[in-house]
């Protein structure tokens, strides 16, 4: 059994533009929680988006800057919608 504690538990927005027409680009506003947990050098994030009924289900944190690493990975997930 491993036990990891939840050590950083944030808000994080996203904005996220899209072609307009021929009146620019549309600003969406994406609102992620995001949870960071860790055992020792083992980091795991998860993020949820609530208004939009997304979720990013617990995953290994690898990078040396966890914070950004999540920040790509919820990112990522948006342009699939």
């Amino acid at each position: 059994m491993k036990r990891l504690n939840v050590e950083e538990h944030y808000l994080l927005l996203i904005d996220k533009e899209r072609p307009f027409g021929s009146n620019g680009t549309w600003t969406e506003t994406w609102t992620w929680e995001v949870f960071i947990a860790s055992s020792g050098e083992e980091y795991m994030g998860k993020a949820v988006c609530e208004n939009r009924d997304v979720k990013i289900p617990w995953i290994d944190l690898k990078d040396d800057n966890i914070s950004d690493e999540m920040i790509r990975i919820c990112k990522n997930h948006m342009n699939k919608y």
